[in-house]
């Protein structure tokens, strides 16, 4: 009864920040500790990150026409071009990535009101940004690699001019597409640095804290996340579900989850 009750309040909280985000700065103690968790405290670095991936793929795009001439011929783009493009995604976005990592990590621990190893917390969210982003340009490109070899064909079956050719890529290259990739990897980022936190204090305290699934809990929550509010992890299957998913992750002692 004690969780279901705690689920109720924070349900409230979160509606209530959502519909009048002037309060955030009135809330104090552990409701404004709560508050920095939710997406709606993340809506900056995800437009921060959108903006990283608009401008660099806005400027891949410009390059990559430079490189396929006119008429364009794929075979002039190389591997070597590929290379360079995911090595300047992940410039990129690594940095955001750390940012939000360790925003969420310091949004936690103020929850907790348990002190770990900070030195420890900024590595680890370099070292899981380093590793994670490579995956991520990789499949990034390999999707806009793709893309291209399917879209050039048609330039000459359709008889399209190279406007047509620009507005077909632009899908891969645009905004909608990086606003997509911005609000996925910024949840999963603020996801890692909240679990890094956990197991930080489990390591050195011993504290066993069980994560707890959270969605705004409204009309807009898919079927997949919806079943999920308000219950235990327990398939080590963490938010994004999906893409552009703004679920979120608190923790309980494991003393107040029942079997």
């Amino acid at each position: 009864m004690r969780r279901q009750v705690k689920q109720l309040v924070l349900d409230a909280l979160y509606r209530s920040a959502e519909r009048k985000p002037e309060i955030i700065p009135l809330l104090t103690g552990k409701a404004a500790a709560f508050v920095k968790l939710i997406p709606l405290n993340r809506a900056a670095l995800e437009r921060k990150l959108a903006r990283v991936i608009t401008s660099n793929q806005r400027a891949e795009l410009d390059k990559l026409l430079r490189l396929l001439g006119d008429p364009p011929d794929l075979s002039r783009v190389n591997d070597e071009y590929w290379q360079n493009s995911w090595r300047s995604l992940q410039s990129a976005i690594e940095p955001v990535l750390v940012e939000t990592f360790v925003q969420q990590a310091a949004a936690m621990l103020d929850t907790i009101g348990i002190g770990v190893d900070w030195t420890l917390i900024n590595t680890n969210a370099v070292r899981w940004a380093s590793q994670y982003t490579y995956d991520l340009v990789h499949g990034i490109t390999d999707v806009s690699r793709r893309a291209l070899q399917e879209i050039i064909p048609r330039f000459y079956s359709d008889g399209w001019s190279m406007g047509d050719l620009y507005n077909a890529l632009e899908s891969t290259y645009g905004k909608v597409r990086a606003e997509m990739i911005a609000v996925t990897e910024t949840t999963r980022a603020s996801v890692e640095g909240e679990r890094a936190i956990m197991d930080a204090l489990n390591r050195e305290s011993g504290v066993q804290m069980v994560p707890i699934w959270q969605t705004s809990n409204d009309e807009r929550v898919c079927p997949l996340c919806g079943p999920r509010h308000g219950k235990p992890i327990q398939d080590n299957m963490f938010p994004p579900a999906h893409p552009r998913c703004r679920c979120w992750v608190t923790y309980d002692y494991a003393d107040n989850i029942k079997p």
